[in-house]
């Protein structure tokens, strides 16, 4: 997955030409993607963030005191409950749960009241909150399994863990 740039300092023209190739991206590859590529992608990158001998968890662990305020022994009890919910099979589960069957994002499924397919928007805005470690990270994965870019807006008191995570999908995908 194609994650693009961070928006920093960026203009509003550069904010347009940005949303303009996610869409262009979506709509190229990631529309077409099978659901299942996308909840391996995603299961892959959080077993990384359960894994305390990780890259991206040593790094969360090191840089995250200084934004939060927390621990890091608080972050090492926090870090697995945060991602432990972002399992591959909780995720296809939910779809189960919302859609019947993950299918339903790759085709037309029968249902009871006939064939049914769900698609996302092209595009998905994430505004983070800053005040919780992890918070909206659920609806960034949410956006991606319904195979939407994603233009995502980290708070700018606690923007460590989302770049962290975003460079960790990167590295799987």
């Amino acid at each position: 997955m194609n994650l693009g740039p961070t928006m920093d300092d960026t203009s509003e023209e550069e904010v347009t030409q940005i949303i303009d190739d996610l869409v262009a991206h979506q709509s190229q590859t990631l529309a077409d993607r099978p659901v299942t590529e996308v909840l391996r992608s995603i299961d892959q990158t959080i077993s990384r963030w359960l894994d305390p001998t990780s890259p991206e968890r040593k790094e969360a662990e090191h840089r995250l005191p200084s934004t939060t305020g927390m621990s890091v022994q608080m972050l090492r009890h926090v870090l697995p409950l945060i991602f432990c919910e972002y399992t591959g099979k909780k995720l296809e589960q939910l779809c189960a749960l919302e859609l019947g069957t993950k299918d339903a994002l790759d085709s037309f499924v029968l249902t009871a009241s006939g064939h049914r397919k769900a698609v996302g928007p092209s595009l998905i805005i994430n505004i983070l909150a800053g005040n919780i470690p992890g918070a909206g990270l659920d609806s960034v994965l949410y956006s991606l399994i319904v195979k939407s870019a994603t233009l995502v807006k980290a708070s700018s008191s606690e923007n460590i863990l989302p770049e962290i995570f975003i460079r960790s999908l990167q590295t799987v995908d």
